[in-house]
């Protein structure tokens, strides 16, 4: 065939459910199942490998929106001044942690789901010698 097309077949490896320190890799604007979204993709480290998580956010950005916790958790937790508005590039490279479920598709196929985003918690200093 003169325009014969190959795709390499990929496998979905899933990540046992809990909690997992991530930093976030992009964000991309696309349609979603209920309109406009935010496509977040989270670099994780799972059984000793780097893996990669999405997770979906309206393009809402107010204190009860997903998207609003989210990048509270990637800002460290602090309170959002009312007149900050979401921008994407605030949000390169930063960390947080992620609490991850698994879900059934209506396929009946099994994928992980970021169930929430919270701030990574600051590690406790050691006592220093007297």
């Amino acid at each position: 065939m003169e325009n014969d097309i190959e795709i390499e077949q990929t496998s979905v490896e899933l990540i046992e459910p809990g909690r997992y320190d991530a930093e976030l890799v992009t964000i991309v604007a696309d349609d979603g199942m209920y309109g406009p979204q935010l496509k977040m993709t989270f670099g994780v480290v799972a059984d000793g490998e780097p893996r990669q998580l999405v997770g979906w956010c309206s393009q809402t950005f107010n204190p009860r929106s997903k998207l609003y916790r989210w990048t509270q958790a990637l800002l460290g937790g602090r309170e959002i001044p009312t007149d900050w508005n979401f921008k994407a590039s605030a949000l390169a490279g930063r960390k947080c942690s992620l609490l991850v479920g698994q879900r059934e598709g209506k396929d009946k196929t099994v994928f992980n789901k970021i169930e929430d985003a919270f701030p990574i918690k600051a590690k406790a200093e050691k006592p220093k010698a007297k």
